[in-house]
Order: structure tokens, then sequence, then C-alpha cells
């Protein structure tokens, strides 16, 4: 038993060695591998207080609906503020003008006539239909259009906007991920995803296997996502005839044998009445690869999430071309929206590893705009994101680099670049997020709660709202400039003709 002066010897000996290894230990650490480094507190922890000032984050989004005032903002340092906010609230571009024409002479003009797609690919951040899901309710109230869009045939993550389950035997194939090695093509669809009930590997006799997709309305959706009145499934690659029958709530409304040499088929059903359920029942000893689902309600806006969780976004040249364009023209997709580098960041130590990733997704960028030239695209950076530095969660050191980068490349090629970060606060704010009341951010300092998502929808859809403003101003100008000129050229015509009528 310790007597009471060797415990305090044991203590100062303790201390004393803490104390010299406080001294000596390296700043910032020992870095163990790319992930972890080994770190003890010095001198200047204990005297420093928090470096991470914390962001009043309703304040902040308060500011963004703030009116322009004239007499306010007189003070010439709240103009500059407000001027500054609206400024990163804004989707940046390469240079002054009108962008994303193509799209927006599309909703304008056509989206009470067709189907308008707004294809929104993204990594785990927008899982479950969030942020996808406000867009599509403010969109389509605004310009038509209702159902969630596309439904994957078999999804990992519950959809807030479908519900969806399926029977065993399904396999999932994606163009993302670990490389499976048993698909020898590259036909992963406009959406980078495929299912089957059977495997590509296949014994030498094989059954037949039954196999089911059901989709139900979901209550936790927008309204809009409720209603749909067609369906259009997208398949291909069945070396083997294979018997479907698709239920509408209890009756069958489609039974038939189908078959698919190529990797480009589908097959469109239209509902006599608002189903509360559809099911689609596969029979075959070889499936077809199913790309997905489309539920539609025949034209108007139609928003496509497409969540790619662990995925960089350096895909696209993983799938077939000439499959990628006619899929993208059959779905007359108009806008595409990619959201992707918080999956990168993590792994991100130096500039160079930084602009090598741009530089890929530069590439991905290119490769869609050569295969769906109609189209116009905005690039959505990443958010902030933390990691624990010592005793308080930073914003990731190579952020800032790779947000700087995808910001160029996007620029570069024609795109919009949309800031979520700067709109979140910029540097060391997702703490703030993530502490509001109630919860914006979730506590792994990455994703956005189903709240802070929907606050992020709204800026980005206020952001498109303003140059949607703007094209319209635009546009009204021409036809005004135009109706000039043509009264003009009829005035000075209807001149010289008088002029040159004989005198009586």
């Amino acid at each position: 038993m310790f007597k009471p002066q060797h415990t305090l010897l044991f203590l100062l000996a303790v201390g004393s060695l803490s104390a010299l290894l406080m001294t000596v230990f390296p700043k910032d650490g020992i870095q163990l591998t790319d992930e972890f480094a080994l770190n003890f507190a010095t001198w200047e922890d204990f005297a420093e207080n928090d470096t991470v000032q914390p962001l009043d984050v309703e304040e902040l989004l308060a500011s963004y609906e703030e009116p322009f005032d004239s007499v306010a903002f007189k003070d010439s340092v709240k103009l500059y503020e407000f001027e500054a906010r609206q400024r990163r609230l804004r989707i940046h571009y390469q240079d002054s003008g009108v962008h994303l024409a193509q799209f927006f002479a599309s909703i304008t003009d056509d989206s009470k006539k067709e189907k308008i797609r707004i294809i929104h690919y993204g990594d785990s951040q927008i899982e479950g239909d969030r942020i996808s899901s406000f867009l599509r309710d403010k969109l389509q109230d605004e310009f038509g259009g209702r159902g969630p869009g596309y439904a994957p045939p078999i999804n990992q993550v519950p959809s807030m906007s479908l519900k969806q389950s399926n029977s065993e035997h399904w396999i999932r194939y994606t163009v993302f991920g670990k490389k499976d090695t048993t698909v020898t093509h590259k036909d992963f669809g406009l959406y980078g995803i495929f299912g089957r009930f059977t495997p590509y590997t296949i014994p030498e006799q094989p059954d037949t296997i039954k196999a089911w997709v059901e989709f139900e309305k979901s209550n936790l959706g927008y309204s809009g996502t409720r209603v749909f009145r067609t369906v259009k499934m997208l398949y291909g690659n069945a070396p083997e005839p294979f018997k479907l029958t698709v239920y509408q709530d209890e009756e069958v409304i489609y039974s038939e044998w189908l078959s698919a040499n190529g990797n480009n088929q589908s097959l469109n059903l239209t509902f006599s009445a608002q189903p509360k359920k559809v099911r689609f029942e596969f029979e075959g000893i070889y499936s077809p690869d199913i790309y997905g689902f489309q539920f539609e309600n025949g034209r108007g806006v139609v928003v496509d999430n497409v969540a790619m969780r662990g995925s960089s976004g350096t895909v696209f040249g993983k799938i077939s071309g000439s499959q990628l364009r006619k899929q993208y023209r059959d779905a007359n997709a108009k806008l595409i929206i990619l959201q992707y580098g918080g999956n990168t960041v993590p792994y991100v130590k130096t500039k160079k590893k930084a602009e090598s990733y741009g530089k890929w997704m530069g590439q991905q960028i290119k490769l869609i705009k050569r295969y769906n030239p109609g189209a116009d695209i905005v690039f959505i950076g990443p958010s902030d994101m933390a990691t624990k530095v010592k005793t308080e969660y930073k914003t990731f050191p190579f952020l800032i680099d790779v947000r700087d980068v995808l910001k160029k490349v996007a620029l570069e090629n024609g795109c919009g670049f949309w800031d979520i970060y700067e709109v979140m606060g910029g540097e060391n704010s997702m703490q703030s997020w993530v502490n509001a009341e109630p919860p914006l951010a979730a506590k792994d300092y990455v994703h956005f709660t189903p709240k802070g998502a929907r606050h992020v929808a709204q800026l980005f859809y206020d952001a498109l709202m303003k140059d949607y403003e703007i094209f319209l101003n635009d546009r009204e100008a021409k036809l005004r400039a135009q109706e000039i000129q043509d009264s003009l050229k009829n005035h000075v015509v209807d001149t010289l003709m008088n002029d040159s009528a004989p005198q009586s």
C-alpha cells in the first residue's frame, strides 16, 4: 500500500515527464499514416482559448433574406456587407452576362408541353433525396410537373419521396465504388447504377428465378412527388427473354415476355388513376440489367436524385459514351447538377493532389458536355467539413484548395459554380451548424441534417431563380430592341415608298 509521500512522488514524476514531453514533442504531431497522427498537448494549448469562433447560423441565414433598404444602406459599411452576402449567395460564372440560357429557355417555353429533366448527381450529402426533393417541389410548383422522378432498382438509403422494397436475389452494380470484375461492359446507364435478379456468373443449369420490386407513395415527401401517372422502366442486356408482370395496387395492368439485345430498352406504362402501390414482378433464367424507374406525370419539370455514396464524381468516363448520349437525349436532360468533392477532401494532403483531382473532374465535365451538349451544368462545391484537431473541430486543411480547383475547372468549362462552403459561413462554420438549435448538421461534422439540407436547398434555389430573373429581363430587352428595330425599318420603308410615289 502506497504511503502519501510515495503517491506525491509518483504524481510529480508523471507531471515532470509530461512537462518534458510537452516541451520536446513536435508542435504539429507525428504523422503515423495518411489518416492518423500522434499529438501531445503543448504549453501553448494551456495558454490559448478556443481558436474556432462560433458563428450565429440563424443570423447568417436571416441575413440572406434581408431586403435592400436604400435608407439603411446609405451607410457604406452596411451596403458593402449586403453586397458581399449577395455575391456569396450567387452562382459564379467565368464571365458576365446571361448564363444557363438553354435550361432557362426550356423551362420557359417547353415545360408545359414536354418533360424537362434536371439530374442532380452527388455523393452521400444528397442521399435520401435531401436537397433534391426541395428543388423538385419548388420548380414543379413554378413550372409544372409532378412525380419523384428516378428510383433505382435497389435503394440502399430510404428516400423521403418514394417508399421502396424488393425481394431477395437482387444484386446492385455501380460504376462507383469497388469494381465488380464479373461486369465486363460499361453499360451502367445515365444513373451509373443497375440491378439484376441473377448474377453474371450463373451455374451451367440455372433455375428460373422470380423477383420483385415494389414502390409506394411516401408520406414524408412533398405532396407533388406523390402524384405520378406514368412510369418508365429502363433496361437492357437481356440474353434471354424474361417475363414482367406489373401491378397497380392489386390489379395486373401489364404482363408480357420481354427481350433486350441492346443496352437502351425501355417500357412505358400509364396508370388509369393515381396508384398507391406499384409492383414489378420478374421471372426468368437470366436477368436483364435494370437501370432504374422514372415516375413522372407526362410533362413539366422532373428532378432526379442520383446519390453515389463514397464517390468522388470521377465516374462518367467509366460509362459507355454511346449509351450516355442516347439516354441523355431520351431523358431530355436540360440541367446537370454535380455535387462532389466531399469524399476527396479527407484524403488530399497536398495542393498538388487537389490540383490532380480538379483535372479529373474537368475531364468528367467535358465528357458530360460532349454527350449532352443541349444541357447546362452547375457544380456545387464541397460544404465545410471538420476534423478534430486536438480538442477542437476545424476545417480540413486542404478543403479550400479542393474548392478552388473545382471552381476553376467548372468556370473554365463554361459551367456555373455554387460555393456552398462560403454560403455556410466559410472556414470552421460546420461546427456552428452542428451546434445550432435545432442542429443543422450531424455529429460527423460532414453531413447536413434534413433541416440543414432544406436551408441549403432554399439558398441554391434562390440563387438559381435570381439568374432566371436576369435571363427573362435580358430576353425581354432583346425583344423590345428587335421591335424598335423592326418599327424603324417599317417607318423607313414607308417613307421611301411615299417619297417615290408620283405626285398628282
